[in-house]
């Protein structure tokens, strides 16, 4: 398993894109949980218009967000290049 980079590849993209379902589900269930029956059956909220959703304040959160995350996935590929060429066990 370890030389299918392909099957692997497909893999994760696939568990990560039903991990992210599943969060969506979950968040959706409780910031609407007064539109909310179950966890997959919801009406829907409120609509609000797109300059309604965007005030500066939200612009700031995504980008924090944003900066967050890549700075994060930035330390964990340095870590795993790292790792990769650290002496392990005197050798």
């Amino acid at each position: 398993f370890r030389n299918f980079a392909l099957p692997r590849t497909v893999l994760f993209v696939f568990l990560l894109f039903i991990a992210l379902g599943l969060i969506v589900a979950v968040t959706q269930h409780v910031v609407y949980f007064d539109y909310c029956e179950a966890l997959f059956r919801c009406h829907a909220p409120p609509r609000m218009s797109l300059f309604e959703m965007l005030t500066p304040e939200t612009g700031e959160r995504v980008l924090a967000v944003l900066g967050t995350l890549i700075s994060l996935w930035a330390l964990y590929m340095a870590w795993l290049m790292l790792n990769d060429h650290e002496v392990q066990d005197g050798l």
